[in-house]
């Protein structure tokens, strides 16, 4: 709220001092979308016979003005907002949408080699995890369960991760038995980027719970999402800039299953997901996993 004189001496008890009030109106219920209810509107305060008041009320709120003239002369005012839907009068929305944006690393889980060589390449090859990055975004629907403090969550996301290979002479190959990667000869070709990428369309369900119906602060949500494979591809680039794209399924199973947690302060969220599903297809390649984390913005 932003509250200019007109008059920019000192009044006097007799003086008619106009005041602006410009003010941005937020939807009380829907504080993680500020954008989407604000409006400007502009209301005038006359200062007369030392103080003045101006009421705007509306089925949620009361907002009470407050304007005058101190014992030095100065111009003083206030603003008082009084929750009507505190309470027992407090109804939280049956249903309520949220949506984020998220980037963290990927990363993939110790697994057991056995008797079988690293030189197989029937794994995933190892990675740089620095430039290992995943990529999601979502938008979930959450059913009041209690009070507006516990609810199910439940909607759909797109998940993008980018296996970034430590060794860039590593090259996939498509329509294989089962997942395979090859070296390339450096003399014959040097490459200073080689990587996979898939992309997963799944569906989270999740319970959550925050410490406050209306304007939370913290919230914590616990449950898993499933993931179907909708397109992967291999991409290597070689030092003189030539870019190779493949498209292939290179073996990758087609479910994906992790449970997930997301822990959130304000609009930031702390986010882990943490593979139960093998990477690759059963018998198509050694039994790996993989795991994201990350921090996620809310966006809606």
């Amino acid at each position: 709220i932003g509250l200019t004189g007109k008059n920019s001496e000192k009044a006097n008890n007799e003086d008619l001092v106009d005041m602006e009030i410009e003010e941005e109106v937020i939807d009380d219920l829907v504080p993680s979308d500020p954008d989407k209810n604000r409006t400007e509107e502009i209301y005038e305060i006359t200062i007369e016979d030392g103080d003045s008041t101006v009421r705007k009320a509306d089925e949620k709120t009361e907002t009470i003005y407050s304007a005058w003239v101190a014992k030095n002369g100065q111009l003083r005012t206030q603003k008082e907002v009084i929750y009507k839907n505190k309470g027992k009068d407090f109804k939280p929305e049956l249903f309520i949408g949220q949506a984020h944006v998220g980037l963290g690393y990927l990363l993939l889980q110790p697994y057991d080699m056995g008797t079988i060589l690293p030189t197989s390449g029937n794994y995933m090859p190892e990675l740089n995890n620095s430039k290992s990055i995943h990529f999601y975004i979502d938008y979930l629907k959450g059913l009041n369960l209690i009070k507006g403090k516990l609810r199910l969550w439940i909607g759909v996301t797109y998940d993008i991760t980018n296996y970034r290979f430590r060794n860039n002479n590593i090259r996939l190959t498509p329509n294989n038995d089962e997942f395979q990667f090859t070296l390339q000869d450096p003399s014959v070709e040097q490459a200073d980027k080689s990587k996979l990428v898939t992309n997963y369309l799944g569906i989270p369900v999740l319970l959550g719970f925050q410490n406050h119906a209306q304007n939370p602060t913290f919230k914590i949500s616990v449950g898993a999402q499933a993931g179907y494979l909708v397109r992967s591809h291999t991409k290597y680039r070689t030092e003189n800039g030539n870019k190779t794209k493949k498209f292939d399924d290179f073996n990758l199973s087609d479910i994906a299953i992790h449970p997930v947690l997301n822990l959130t302060w304000e609009s930031l969220t702390f986010y882990a997901k943490y593979a139960l599903t093998n990477l690759f297809k059963k018998n198509q390649g050694l039994d790996q996993k993989n795991m994201m984390f990350g921090l996620a913005i809310n966006i809606n």
